[in-house]
C-alpha cells in the first residue's frame, strides 16, 4: 500500500507546504538589520527558505528573522539563505558546499518534509542527521549553534481529509519526533515549530513569512545569548 499511496502524497505536499510553483526573488538572498555586534544567521534547507512568493529577500525569511531578531536582542542581524527545493537530507553536503559556514554563529535548518514523504527508515535518518548536524557545527564559527524547524502537518493546508493526508501527517509526526530529540540530546542545538498556514496568513504569504521569522527569532534569540556568555 505505501507505494501506492507514495506518489500522491508527495505530491500533495509539494503543492502544500513546498510551493516550487510560485516565482522566488532575485538577488542575493541575503538581509541585515542594523544593530551593533551583528549576529551572522544561515538558514538552509527547503520550502520557505526558497523565499517562494515573495518579491524581495527582505519580505522572505532572510529580512523576517534579521528584523525580528535584532528586536530581541539588541544586536544587529545578518542573515543568508541556502534553499533548494525537494530537498533531502542526504542533499544537504551539496547545498552548503562553499557556505563557509566558519562565518556564521548560528545555522537554522528546514528540512524533513521530502524525507517523510519518501517513508525515510528513522532509524538511519537519525543517524544522518546527527552526522550532518556533526559536521556543521565543527564547521561553523566557535560555538555555533543550531536550530532545527519541524515540518507543519500537510492537513492544516489539504484541501480534504484523504488517507494519503493522513498517511502524510503520520509520516511528518516520525519525522519531527526524530528532530525534537535532536535538539534535546545535542549541546548548542534547539527546535522550533513552524507556524502552519492559516486563513490571514497562507502559504508564501507576507503574513507568513513574517510569522516564520518572527518564531524562528523568538528561539535562536536565547540560544545566542547562551553562546555569547560563553
Amino acid at each position: 500500500m505505501i507505494p501506492l499511496l507514495r506518489a500522491p502524497v508527495s505530491r500533495a505536499a509539494l503543492r502544500a507546504l513546498n510551493p516550487a510553483d510560485r516565482s522566488v526573488p532575485e538577488g542575493e538572498p541575503l538581509s541585515e538589520a542594523s544593530g551593533p555586534d551583528p549576529d551572522r544567521v544561515l538558514v538552509v534547507g527547503s520550502g520557505p527558505v526558497t523565499g517562494a512568493g515573495a518579491r524581495r529577500h527582505d519580505d522572505a525569511l532572510p529580512g523576517t528573522i534579521a528584523r525580528a531578531l535584532a528586536d530581541r536582542t539588541g544586536h544587529g542581524a545578518v542573515v543568508e539563505a541556502r534553499g533548494a527545493q525537494r530537498l533531502r537530507l542526504h542533499d544537504l553536503p551539496a547545498l552548503l558546499q562553499g557556505a563557509r559556514l566558519q562565518r556564521f554563529d548560528a545555522m537554522v535548518l528546514v528540512i524533513g518534509l521530502f524525507d517523510a514523504m519518501d517513508g525515510a527508515g528513522l532509524r538511519a535518518w537519525s543517524r544522518e542527521l546527527h552526522r550532518q548536524l556533526d559536521a556543521m557545527q565543527r564547521d561553523g564559527a566557535r560555538g555555533a549553534v543550531v536550530l532545527l524547524t519541524t515540518v507543519p502537518p500537510v492537513s492544516s493546508v489539504a484541501r480534504r481529509r484523504t488517507l494519503a493526508v493522513a498517511l502524510a501527517d503520520r509520516r511528518v509526526r516520525r519525522v519531527n519526533r526524530v528532530l525534537s530529540r535532536a535538539a534535546t540530546d545535542r549541546p548548542a542545538t534547539g527546535r522550533v515549530a513552524l507556524p502552519a498556514p492559516e486563513a490571514d496568513a497562507p502559504i508564501a504569504s507576507a503574513a507568513w513569512y513574517e510569522r516564520c521569522g518572527t518564531a524562528v527569532a523568538e528561539a535562536l534569540a536565547p540560544l545566542l545569548a547562551a553562546q555569547r556568555q560563553r
